[in-house]
């Protein structure tokens, strides 16, 4: 009796399951509908990044540009100084190369509290947001500045942004869906 209620379960199992319906991420299929609803953008490297949010600062504020040159790597992460206190950091999707090899996954900018609050993080958020993806306007980076206080903020054009703060430290990343 007992070969005959394991031979049963073994059918079921074996006949019952679609190991294709049963998998989520068949590698055959084309599209990742994560990807659909939150949109992409194209791949881009540190260096162009970098690049993109100083253009920003110069174009549309009178704010201080990144550092370029003064750049730490800290683990495995990019911290280029823009003032006392107030850093862009660059989240590489690899490790171990350099800014013009690797693909940004993220962007933040970080503010280390001590000084006191300074009222230029959101402005230099705002302009991260449009470094970033070019077809936000000013205003919708504005929104996604004040709502992502509230929670992560997705546009729907490639990129996330999100708003942490403890009592040491407060920042705003930018976070990217590539396409590839």
């Amino acid at each position: 009796m007992k070969k005959i209620i394991c031979f049963l379960l073994m059918f079921f199992i074996f006949v019952g399951c679609d190991v294709k319906e049963a998998n989520p991420f068949n590698p055959q299929e084309e599209q990742n509908p994560v990807k659909e609803d939150l949109g992409t953008v194209e791949k881009k490297t540190v260096e162009e990044l970098v690049l993109n949010f100083n253009t920003e600062i110069y174009n549309r504020s009178g704010l201080g540009p990144v550092d370029t040159e003064n750049f730490q790597l800290k683990e495995e992460e990019y911290w280029y100084p823009i003032t006392e206190g107030i850093f862009l950091v660059v989240i590489p999707d690899e490790k171990a190369k350099s800014p013009s090899e690797n693909f940004v996954e993220s962007m933040r900018i970080y503010y280390d509290k001590q000084g006191g609050d300074d009222p230029q993080i959101p402005a230099y958020a705002r302009l991260l947001i449009l470094a970033n993806r070019e077809d936000i306007s000013f205003e919708e980076a504005e929104e996604l500045v004040e709502n992502a206080k509230e929670k992560v903020q997705n546009t729907g054009k490639g990129i996330s942004v999100q708003y942490q703060e403890t009592d040491d430290f407060l920042e705003y990343q930018v976070n990217r869906i590539s396409s590839s």
